[in-house]
């Protein structure tokens, strides 16, 4: 792999085709709200087509089709469980490499801390109302000030704690048994109806909004072989992998390999073995397509790298980790070699710069 060159945003990404995208225009659950809403036979042209609504900004325009869905379901039951039916759809291979990022957490405890700091796949305000409690017994996800809007005032709490148990149990890959959410408000439903919807046991009327999650089931290691095999986590994996620069072969082979293997097991014996041929048929057949093994790991934890940075708010020390790397120094060595002495830092920079630009 020829390292990236150029010290501008082309260089970094130009090599990957489609891998450039002018920014995130829409949040992640819009997109759900829009074909939830399509698939109950309501009409969303109107709305969307209105110059009031093309004008209005990705936060505001989720409220206004949260506003214009409970007024079309106001004498319908759906009304009340809009937000958290929402959540409840927006599976984790539906948020591009975020999602990639949340299937590759070791445990639930790590997946909420993931989830908090990129919260802005829901709503961009509330950050820093939303913290991790952690309890001798549980871990409490506590939402102290969450953002509110006069015709639908808690549409974005409901959905933001929807889609995090929707995440969680998605990354378990069973029921959640213990899980508890505490609501401030009453959605005016019946309890049953709610807690039934998610899936674990729900209170209106509390003293505050959290999440509790059982600390044994959040601290055990999750279930690798069950993720790395869903069906979130290959759809994902495959999606990435068609942003990447198209090769046949081995060299196809072994990148759908490493992308679908958690960072620990990326390496030369996994591959083999995934491949069902020997080590030295593996370099031999890599050698004719004029790459090697390091050369094809180093592309997909570039590509991946970059696409973290982009995408997402996570920390480069938290990268680094998803990536594999024992420490943060060690990733930006090998970051700044596979893009021609850039650092992770202002590779994140001119990529906001060049988002900047193009809206």
């Amino acid at each position: 792999m020829k390292p990236y060159t150029g010290r501008n945003i082309e260089g970094i990404f130009g090599q990957m085709g489609r891998f450039i995208r002018p920014g995130i225009k829409r949040l992640a659950h819009e997109e759900v709200l829009r074909g939830y809403l399509s698939d109950l036979g309501i009409d969303l042209q109107p709305l969307v087509n209105s110059v009031r609504f093309k004008g209005l900004d990705r936060i505001e325009r989720l409220d206004s089709l949260a506003e214009f869905a409970v007024h079309n379901l106001a004498n319908q039951p759906e009304g009340h469980l809009l937000a958290p039916k929402i959540g409840q759809l927006g599976r984790i291979n539906r948020f591009g490499v975020f999602g990639h990022a949340v299937l590759n957490c070791g445990s639930i405890a790590e997946a909420m801390r993931v989830i908090l700091k990129h919260m802005w796949i829901v709503q961009e305000q509330g950050r820093r109302g939303v913290h991790l409690r952690e309890g001798l017994n549980e871990l409490e996800l506590v939402y102290a000030n969450p953002p509110m809007t006069p015709r639908t005032p808690h549409f974005r709490t409901e959905l933001f704690f929807s889609a995090v148990i929707a995440f969680i149990s998605e990354l378990s890959g069973r029921r959640l048994k213990g899980v508890k959410l505490e609501l401030v408000h009453d959605p005016g439903c019946r309890v049953s109806d709610y807690a039934a919807l998610l899936g674990v046991a729900v209170s209106f009327c509390t003293e505050e909004y959290r999440l509790c999650v059982p600390r044994p089931m959040a601290l055990d290691p999750l279930p690798a072989s069950y993720i790395t095999h869903s069906e979130a986590y290959l759809t994902q994996c495959e999606a990435l992998l068609s942003q990447m620069k198209t090769r046949s072969g081995v060299t196809a082979q072994l990148r759908r390999v490493l992308l679908r293997e958690k960072p620990e097991h990326r390496n030369v014996d996994t591959a083999c073995s995934a491949l069902t041929m020997s080590e030295r048929t593996l370099r031999r057949r890599l050698n004719d397509e004029g790459t090697n093994f390091q050369e094809v790991l180093d592309e997909v934890r570039n590509h991946l790298a970059l696409d973290y940075l982009r995408e997402t708010e996570l920390s480069v020390s938290d990268i680094a980790t998803l990536l594999g790397y024992s420490d943060a120094s060690t990733f930006r060595k090998a970051f700044k070699k596979w893009n021609g002495g850039l650092n992770p830092h202002d590779a994140r920079l001119e990529v906001r710069v060049r988002s900047t630009q193009s809206q």
